[in-house]
């Protein structure tokens, strides 16, 4: 079994869900947390329900907001249990990317999600200019 997390500041993890669906339809199988919206909220604890609710044996995907941010870094404590695999960086076409394969294997869905996120982040103006010069 497999399961999926977004997770980012403010409405960050909830906008980019409610865009998925829009696109691919209804995914049961991913939880949003949506971070520091409401004072008091304690994202540390409701990190940990996360990961304390995981079910033996299931893979659990995550995808935060950003790199050494706070959201990620509170994901980070969990990284050396078996079956979390944690993505920064998260943008639409990776999630998309990412929930459109995910009966795939492991390796292949790592490997899927790595590859559009790597080609998904360009500078449009170099596009262009590269297609008016193979014109």
């Amino acid at each position: 079994m497999r399961k999926f997390v977004i997770a980012g500041h403010g409405r960050f993890s909830s906008g980019l869900m409610s865009a998925i669906e829009l696109i691919i339809g209804k995914q049961d199988d991913v939880l949003v947390l949506d971070c520091y919206i409401d004072p008091k909220q304690n994202v540390e604890e409701d990190v940990e329900k996360i990961f304390d609710n995981v079910a033996e044996g299931t893979e659990l995907i995550c995808f935060t907001d950003m790199l050494g941010g706070s959201v990620n870094n509170i994901f980070m404590k969990y990284i050396n249990r078996s079956n979390i695999y944690i993505f920064t960086g998260s943008s639409l076409p990776v999630l998309l990317e990412a929930f459109s394969n995910k009966e795939e294997p492991w390796e292949s869905l790592r490997a899927y999600i790595l590859d559009i996120g790597n080609k998904d982040f360009c500078l449009c103006n170099d596009i262009s200019k590269q297609e008016e010069e193979d014109f």
